[in-house]
């Protein structure tokens, strides 16, 4: 439906997958990356119609809300969220009111793990992931796999002026008898492109490597990112001092109970010095 002939079709249809693949990784569903790249070229296409374009902005905005961080819930524990409904509710009549987007940001709900004792501290604990880390990792940027992918390319650039430099040169020697000399700009744009390939073929190779060598479990500490999907892989068992009170795993606060409270704690420190600071106030002025 996204390439419908109606442009409102292909809008709603846009947004709907952006609802559908948040937080869905490549590795598990390689359609989200296609997605991620087709919504990143309508927005730059200046011959894409507004609808679609806004469409695209908007779902490009879905998919990466919270810095990838945060998920739709409508419902917990098949308890639905009022706020959450009513924020998609108003979200859907977009197309009325521009300014009703902005309530899509009440169904937002973080996706973390964050794992507190009695006396609301944050210990050091650890949670076993029975799946390889790249299953769950946070899907990597579009602009980012662009901004790589055009610094690559442009170490072999060469301008099309200095290639037919460098032919009349060949010409001249080649009609003088001579044996062509070398052209430092011949020799520097070949060995650019063999260095390059060297480079793609070895970095296709260390990333088979890697896959081959990665673990099949993963160890996340408190307080962990934890999307949904990686929810049916979690296991607390594996710290021996603390357990969960609850034994079904899930998503927020999850409160813990000590097996040893008469030890000392380890509690995460949190650096705060690295917080940036607030955004001044405004100075006052007049309304004329």
């Amino acid at each position: 439906m996204k390439d419908d002939t109606t442009d409102f079709v292909r809008q709603g249809a846009i947004i709907a997958l952006s609802m559908v693949l948040i937080q869905q990784s490549g590795h598990l569903c390689p359609r989200s990356k296609e997605f991620r790249e087709y919504a990143s070229a309508k927005i730059a296409d200046g011959r894409a119609d507004s609808c679609t374009k806004f469409g695209c902005i908007i779902a490009q905005g879905i998919i990466d809300a919270c810095g990838r961080n945060a998920c739709l819930a409508l419902h917990s524990n098949g308890h639905p969220l009022k706020k959450a409904v009513v924020g998609v509710f108003l979200f859907l009549q977009h197309w009325h009111w521009f300014p009703f987007t902005y309530f899509v940001s009440l169904a937002f709900r973080p996706t973390c793990i964050v794992c507190l004792t009695d006396k609301l501290e944050m210990p050091e604990y650890t949670m076993l992931s029975k799946a390889p880390a790249s299953h769950y990792a946070t899907p990597q940027s579009v602009q980012q796999t662009k901004k790589e992918t055009k610094s690559a390319a442009s170490k072999v650039a060469v301008l099309s002026t200095t290639q037919k430099q460098a032919d009349l040169k060949k010409k001249k020697a080649a009609g003088a008898g001579g044996s062509a000399p070398s052209s430092p700009t011949t020799g520097g744009q070949v060995s650019g492109l063999a260095e390059a390939a060297a480079e793609k073929s070895g970095g296709d190779k260390a990333d088979d490597s890697e896959k081959k060598d990665e673990p099949a479990e993963e160890v996340l500490s408190n307080p962990a990112r934890v999307s949904f999907p990686q929810l049916k892989v979690i296991e607390h068992g594996h710290d021996k001092r603390f357990t969960p009170v609850r034994r079904q795993t899930m998503m927020g606060v999850c409160m813990l109970r000590d097996q040893s409270p008469d030890e000392p704690v380890k509690v995460v420190s949190v650096d705060l010095s690295k917080r940036h600071d607030d955004v001044p106030m405004p100075e006052p002025f007049e309304w004329p």
